[in-house]
């Protein structure tokens, strides 16, 4: 009897089995059910098993083992999920050559006996031998994926596979050492066939590696480069010097320039600065931070320079908050079992008891004890058509070329799978459904002000600055022909930024900045008119006076409301996820016909929205530009990155929109439903050209006919698969999107 630790700990294992087919929670519930784990955390990308708890550790090796995983060292590197393992390379060669080796020898060499063959026969022993030891070596991982199945009791591809192989084996082995054993009608050589299915199972699994990336990874290496390697740290003395960043203590001061990211989460202790904080919101509008108020670590300064005291270390802070978010949503993320594991679990059974059913109905004959073997076998030897699985891979592969043509590339090739199955899209609203740059689509000056005026000042004052809105007036002036003026004695306020344009005192703000500053307001009215339907009002005081009002708006996609008309069309429910403000969001999705919003919601959150959607059994795509959706892409069963999103955003994403349409999105899953179409087809041609075969295997028509399963059978129904297999697939190039 082991005795268990005195204090919770934490061990962290490599495990080497872990791969797409995992399911992580099952595999945390026999963790959690071992004496003592309080919790169990499965890392299916990184290969990687966390447990915590005060627990016998020969128990938790004890339990991975007996559900078929190895156990690798807890350092080191692990295979990266979808890379292609250096076995898989030569599995292929090796099955493909013994594949061309045998039919060769099976086909030719009989008919034109080469001279230095003794008596012009083909010695088989030797054949049989060299073909299984190659095999055993060649498919290894064949082998160990059905092995895999067998220990954790559920029915793969592999154990499917595994059984017509060991089927055809055993019954060329009979046909060898004991041919009386076998009835007349069934003497055949299945040589070929194991190498055959192997090769072409071993090609379609090459086929669907080539179409498959992991975003999620990328994705967290891109968030940890927000992180400067070195920070300036600001000593008692107000000297300064670099470190690393791995030395910040809480209560460090630590100096931030214009073009610098901030270290970590603070408070600004002295000067002020602009920061785009887009990581948080999705806007690409700088905020103003002065002294006393918060700032988080991973946002731009775009202009300025202060000093924050940090209140978090690296470890703790928003930013390592959005990391653990990713990597959860990767970790949460139901594992997708393959299509052709579900087939396989219910072939498998069905073919089972069709052989015992048929050997046990020959045997009841009487002396038919021949038949009976050779109706189990034969009946085996059909249960995996070769090409089933090459009716999964060849669809897919030309429907991730498909989807490029309409502007989608596919980085994951699960993902068009998945996408036919979408019930749910959830839409960021900047830079997704809207433009994401701000255009002046008002102005309203007070009497005496002229436009061009107006104009001038606002743009003067405002156009320093590297943001959006300072992008957009600038771009304004430009259009009317106005020439800035020069700004003096420019500075932040809260809400606003004020300064001397020419001879003038100019503020330009909110209505809180008018009111703080005390500047009589009669626009205010307007101004919340105006911020109801989607604007941003910005008011402009000269010389302490009103003197208009100008309102920016990001303005939808013009396309927007047909794409989204068509996402509705295919049956979709269209939601929009957006940190922006209640007020502003409504107003945009109205425009573009989308009924349900979530607004306000912070980075975090966003994944837990999509994992709340997913909980009441919808299938969610999340379309995408900003840091702010990186874990909400990871988290949908499908992401979408837009084109011209952020750096994150696509190394998150499934697939990748290089058109910058929305229309591709709807393309898209157009194109995915297609593809599901077209691999339902294959399998159901595949399995039925086995099934009619099968009837002929079990002995059903000996009596009448004299037939049982033979190679020419064999070869027939995989020649018939496969022109119909492949016929099929290749449709999809002449598939267009309606």
């Amino acid at each position: 009897m082991s005795v268990l630790p005195s204090m919770s700990r934490r061990m962290r294992l490599r495990v080497d089995d872990l791969d797409d087919g995992t399911d992580p929670s099952r595999l945390q519930r026999s963790l959690v059910d071992i004496d003592g784990v309080r919790r169990a955390r499965v890392d299916v990308a990184r290969g990687r098993i966390e447990v915590v708890g005060r627990f016998d550790d020969a128990a938790v090796w004890r339990t991975l083992e007996t559900l078929g995983y190895r156990l690798g060292a807890v350092e080191g590197p692990s295979a990266g999920r979808g890379e292609p393992a250096p076995e898989a390379r030569f599995d292929q060669v090796v099955v493909f050559g013994v594949t061309t080796a045998v039919v060769t020898a099976l086909t030719i060499l009989p008919v034109v006996p080469p001279p230095w063959l003794p008596g012009g026969r083909l010695p088989w022993g030797w054949v049989f031998a060299l073909t299984s030891a190659a095999l055993l070596w060649g498919a290894r991982s064949v082998w160990a994926g059905a092995w895999r199945s067998v220990r954790r009791r559920c029915i793969g591809i592999e154990l499917l596979l595994a059984t017509t192989t060991v089927a055809a084996w055993l019954h060329t082995l009979m046909l060898l050492i004991s041919p009386g054993s076998l009835p007349m009608e069934s003497r055949g050589l299945f040589l070929a066939f194991p190498p055959l299915a192997l090769a072409l199972f071993i090609w379609a699994r090459w086929t669907e590696t080539l179409v498959w990336r992991s975003p999620e990874r990328r994705a967290i290496r891109s968030l940890r480069a927000l992180r400067p390697h070195r920070v300036t740290i600001v000593d008692a003395g107000d000297g300064e010097r670099e470190a690393p960043l791995e030395e910040v203590a809480v209560g460090q001061r630590l100096r931030v320039r214009a073009g610098e990211r901030v270290p970590v989460d603070g408070r600004v202790v002295s000067g002020r600065a602009a920061l785009d904080e887009s990581l948080l919101t999705g806007e690409g509008t700088p905020v103003e931070r002065r002294s006393g108020e918060p700032v988080v670590g991973g946002t731009l300064n775009r202009g300025g320079a202060f000093t924050v005291e940090a209140t978090r270390t690296q470890d703790d802070s928003t930013l390592a908050n959005m990391i653990e978010s990713v990597r959860r949503a990767r970790d949460g993320k139901p594992a997708a079992q393959p299509v052709l594991d579900l087939v396989a679990a219910r072939v498998l059974p069905a073919v089972a008891v069709t052989a015992a059913v048929s050997a046990g109905v020959w045997v009841g004959v009487g002396d038919a004890q021949g038949h009976a073997l050779a109706a189990a076998l034969g009946t085996l030897i059909l249960a995996f058509p070769p090409l089933l699985a090459v009716a999964a891979a060849l669809p897919l592969s030309l429907g991730v070329t498909r989807a490029v043509e309409y502007g989608a590339v596919t980085r994951r090739g699960e993902a068009l799978r998945a996408a036919e199955r979408i019930t749910v899209i959830v839409l960021d609203k900047t830079g997704t459904v809207t433009r994401g740059s701000p255009e002046v689509v008002a102005v309203e000056p007070c009497e005496g002000m002229l436009v061009r005026e107006l104009f001038r000042y606002a743009a003067s004052l405002e156009g320093i600055d590297a943001g959006a809105r300072a992008a957009a007036l600038v771009q304004a002036v430009e259009d009317r022909g106005i020439e800035l003026a020069p700004v003096l004695d420019r500075r932040s306020v809260p809400g606003g930024v004020m300064g001397r344009v020419g001879e003038h005192s100019v503020i330009i703000g909110d209505g809180s900045c008018m009111i703080d500053r005390g500047v009589r307001n009669p626009l205010a009215l307007r101004g919340e008119e105006l911020q109801d339907d989607g604007c941003q009002p910005l008011f402009v005081a000269v010389d302490g006076e009103m003197a208009g009002l100008l309102a920016l708006a990001d303005a939808p996609r013009p396309e927007a409301s047909t794409a989204l008309q068509r996402m509705a069309a295919m049956g979709l429910q269209v939601v929009m996820l957006t940190g922006d403000e209640q007020r502003t969001a409504e107003a945009v999705a109205r425009e573009v016909g989308i009924d349900r919003v979530f607004a306000g919601v912070l980075p975090n959150d966003k994944a837990a929205c999509i994992r709340m959607l997913q909980a009441r059994g919808e299938r969610v795509a999340m379309v995408g530009n900003g840091i702010n959706d990186a874990a909400a892409l990871v988290q949908a069963d499908v992401g979408f990155a837009v084109a011209g999103a952020t750096d994150v955003a696509r190394q998150s994403a499934d697939i990748t929109l290089s058109r910058d349409s929305l229309h591709a999105v709807a393309d898209a899953l157009a194109v995915a439903r297609a593809v599901g179409r077209n691999v339902r087809q294959n399998i159901y041609a595949a399995i039925l050209y086995n099934t009619v075969a099968i009837f002929v295997a079990t002995g059903v028509f000996v009596p009448a006919f004299g037939w049982m399963l033979q190679p020419t059978l064999l070869v027939t129904t995989v020649v018939l698969a496969t022109l119909t297999v492949g016929a099929n697939s290749h449709r999809l190039r002449f598939f267009e999107v309606a």
